[in-house]
């Protein structure tokens, strides 16, 4: 089986833990992987997030070149994860693409609900520092295309 699990919702939905307990539950038994954008950010010296909004593009590419990566090594009980915020088609579109390509069945989970309390929530509970405003623009999309 090889399996790519998409997660798509706001900063502070609870994603990353989604993630992983996806890891650590299916993912036994299996060559597991999951990706995140957010991973770009990570200072490889201190393990702190430092977040550049004009380094956004350059992480999301990493993060599809990992997942690429992965497809290409071609196990046969293969799981990928990819943990970010795909608020839209268009960015979930380039993991489908590769998932058609190297024939991975594809599961889209959407975290959370986007009420008003829950996105005021996730704004409470996001810790990379995305402003609030930011915050609901990708709740908007993301119930405009659920």
């Amino acid at each position: 089986m090889k399996k790519l699990i998409i997660l798509r919702g706001c900063p502070g939905s609870g994603k990353s833990t989604f993630a992983d307990f996806i890891f650590d539950t299916i993912g036994n038994g299996m060559s597991c992987c999951k990706y995140s954008a957010d991973d770009f950010f990570i200072d490889k010296k201190t393990g702190k997030y430092k977040f550049d909004s004009n380094l956004l593009h350059k992480a999301h590419s990493q993060c599809r070149q990992y997942v690429k990566t992965s497809m290409e090594l071609d196990y046969d009980n293969n799981l990928i994860i990819v943990d970010n915020t795909n608020t839209t088609k268009k960015e979930i579109q380039p993991y489908l693409d590769l998932a058609k390509a190297h024939d991975y069945e594809v599961t889209i989970l959407t975290v959370g609900s986007y009420d008003t309390l829950s996105v005021n929530k996730y704004i409470k509970r996001n810790i990379h520092g995305v402003p609030p405003d930011k915050v609901r623009d990708m709740a908007h999309r993301i119930k405009e295309n659920l």
